[in-house]
């Protein structure tokens, strides 16, 4: 489809200078200018992550939306397993036959609730 701009997230973030390529987080990216952006944006594959410079300083990162929806579910995973980590360290767990019986018992309060509305 030509002429049509993917879906893209832009953002400003720091960047390391590296034997004249970026280094972002210990990883390579492929590096462009505003002006090839701009020339370039209805065509524009985001195979990867790309920095774009001004005036030969890294000023945006723009990746596809499919890859941001990626990071966001991984930061969204790392985020739960810390919340699981801090409750088995605080002893705030549950064994299988506790947490049966909650779910249980939640399962029948809301089905009363759906009798009660009837």
């Amino acid at each position: 489809m030509q002429g049509i701009l993917p879906a893209v997230t832009v953002e400003r973030g720091p960047y390391v200078d590296y034997h004249e390529s970026i280094l972002f987080q210990g990883c390579f990216m492929r590096t462009e200018t505003i002006s090839y952006l701009k020339r370039h944006a209805a065509s524009l594959e985001l195979d990867e992550p790309m920095v774009i410079t001004q005036s030969g300083k890294p000023v945006y990162r723009i990746e596809s939306e499919q890859q941001a929806q990626l990071r966001d579910e991984g930061i969204a995973l790392l985020k739960l397993m810390n919340l699981a980590e801090r409750d088995i360290r605080s002893g705030a767990t549950l064994d299988a036959t506790q947490a049966k019986a909650r779910l249980r018992e939640r399962f029948e309060a809301g089905k009363a609730k759906l009798d009660e509305s009837d």
